[in-house]
């Protein structure tokens, strides 16, 4: 949204994973944005070079400036990238624009301004979650409405055990949400792809692709013991031949290489030699006399979703 790269994002907090790039949430990338600004503000002195920094990196700006002696931006021009020669007159030109439209008559009713949307919030702790099926019980015709207001999540879901996630919706759509029984919101299969509920020795390594046990001590139990008197899967080692890739180690057990990395410990990018053993938890056929629902049969108790009502005092300022 604000055009973060990795490792600046990094650097303000911005979480980003296999689920979630929080540089395409509205609030916190915009928060991001303006503190990054002050950031450079407050290391420049300047708003001209603020942009080419922000457009070109602070690094790059500081070594022009040891380079010329120069602390002009216009001075500094020749020196600049055509990009950033080009970014900040144009980012200045969108700002005046803007701020002095009705001084130059340039609204036209032509435009279809888009006008602020009230918003609630639903705070999801664990629960796995499918916008398609939601985005339906809520009466969209759209199976992706609700990801319109939801742009950081990078799938149309997420799954069982995910850290917390405030899920964002209409105003107009709470009344609708809270008849949405709790089996159509959260209480459903996992996604495809999410392997079944591995042993409980095993849980932290799979924080994030297996799901978690209910967050009630009678749940815990009840799942717990479901979980020990039938093995979901079986762990597998597989031994890395000469050119085979773990792309090719996830097709064939039908499982994703994030998930293979989690269970090795592996860096993203890095190289596996032939010869290394990875494990592979596969999963087991479920019994056909165990019926197919749910562990847990009843709705959490009403603190694990929280509504808040976004006040119109909110802004991308605040602490």
């Amino acid at each position: 949204l604000w055009q973060f790269m990795p490792p600046t994002a990094s650097d303000m907090h911005l979480k980003r994973d296999e689920w979630v790039d929080e540089r395409m949430h509205p609030e916190k990338s915009t928060e991001a944005a303006c503190k990054y600004l002050r950031d450079l503000y407050r290391m420049f002195h300047d708003w001209e070079l603020v942009l080419a920094a922000y457009n070109w990196g602070a690094g790059n700006v500081q070594r022009v400036i040891r380079k010329t002696g120069k602390r002009d931006f216009w001075e500094m021009y020749p020196h600049m990238p055509a990009e950033t020669r080009n970014y900040v007159p144009t980012f200045t030109a969108i700002m005046y624009a803007m701020t002095y439209a009705k001084a130059h008559d340039l609204p036209s009713p032509a435009l279809h301004y888009q006008q602020y949307e009230p918003l609630d919030t639903l705070t999801l702790r664990g629960q796995a979650l499918d916008l398609r099926r939601l985005s339906r019980a809520l009466g969209y015709a759209d199976s992706m409405a609700m990801a319109r207001y939801n742009p950081e999540l990078r799938h149309a879901g997420l799954p069982a055990g995910y850290r917390p996630y405030v899920l964002r919706f209409p105003t107009a759509a709470r009344e609708h949400l809270g008849a949405v029984d709790y089996a159509t919101l959260v209480a459903y299969c996992q996604p495809a792809g999410e392997l079944p509920r591995p042993l409980v020795a095993v849980q932290p390594r799979l924080a994030g692709v297996e799901p978690w046990p209910d967050a009630t001590p009678a749940a815990n139990a009840k799942t717990l013991a479901a979980a020990d008197s039938t093995p979901r899967y079986r762990r597998v080692s597989h031994t890395l031949r000469k050119g085979q890739t773990l792309a090719a180690v996830a097709e064939k057990y039908d499982v994703s290489q994030t998930q293979l990395r989690k269970w090795n410990s592996l860096r993203k990018g890095q190289p596996l030699r032939p010869g290394k053993q990875l494990t592979v938890l596969v999963a087991l056929p479920t019994p056909a006399a165990r019926p197919s629902q749910p562990i847990v049969t009843t709705p959490p108790p009403a603190t694990v979703a929280t509504l808040r009502r976004v006040a119109p005092i909110d802004t991308a300022w605040r602490a």
